[in-house]
């Protein structure tokens, strides 16, 4: 891990910009419910919200391996199952810049695939953006 913080329970909330460029994102602070009974289901805790600057932002979501929330005049294609079309070799879609891998990318497999399939990815994320610097 190089020196990566790993910060849970944390929801993002809005993307923060100024002039046209990403200046962080602000999260909400949740508390993870009741297990007794069924899965847990998140909570707000009442803290305020957090705000991390940043200028790129990588979205690393498990929730869901389809996304009927992308609207779907953006420029990606998706298949018949509601899946991105991925590139099997760079996990991009067909929207430039945007990746996929694991269940999201090629259905229930395990945590190991989606493990390779991120490094994968990022391999591929750091080639093209050291490739778009050198241009």
């Amino acid at each position: 891990m190089e020196d990566i913080p790993i910060i849970n329970m944390r929801v993002p909330k809005a993307f923060t910009h100024e002039a046209g460029k990403l200046t962080g994102v602000l999260f909400e602070v949740v508390e993870a419910g009741d297990r007794r009974e069924g899965p847990p289901q998140i909570a707000p805790t009442g803290q305020p919200d957090e705000h991390y600057a940043c200028d790129d932002v990588l979205l690393a979501v498990g929730q869901e391996n389809s996304f009927p929330w992308i609207e779907r005049d953006i420029g990606m294609e998706f298949d018949e199952m509601g899946h991105a079309k991925v590139d099997p070799i760079t996990f991009q879609s067909t929207a430039p810049g945007v990746f996929f891998g694991g269940d999201a990318a090629f259905g229930p497999k395990n945590i190991i695939w989606a493990v390779a399939h991120g490094h994968e990815a990022a391999i591929s994320i750091d080639a093209q953006l050291l490739w778009a610097r050198h241009r």
